[in-house]
């Protein structure tokens, strides 16, 4: 069970922080665009955890390794997205 929440709350936590970065300003456009964001946002969750984890003494570097499966799901999300637009997938 603690392992669900661990990838529960990953999962959430780089949903809310890619959304943000996504906002940002980007001049690339495809792929290397989505790929910036979302490396960008690990990195801000990776820091998130560390300055919350690390005074009480247990952070681990797995946490950081779950954090980017997370971010590897919703960078996948996005791609599909943007391949598939909803006007085709409604066709279907």
């Amino acid at each position: 069970m603690p392992i669900i929440m661990r990838i529960a709350g990953a999962l959430l936590l780089a949903y809310f922080i890619s959304r943000v970065t996504l906002r940002l300003p980007n001049r690339w456009r495809r792929f290397q665009g989505l790929f910036y964001a979302h490396f960008l946002a690990w990195l801000i969750c990776c820091l998130v955890i560390i300055a919350a984890r690390l005074p009480l003494g247990v952070f681990s570097l797995r946490q950081t390794v779950i954090l980017a499966a997370a971010q590897i799901v919703w960078l996948s999300v996005d791609q599909l997205r943007r391949n598939y637009p909803e006007r085709y997938l409604a066709r279907r």
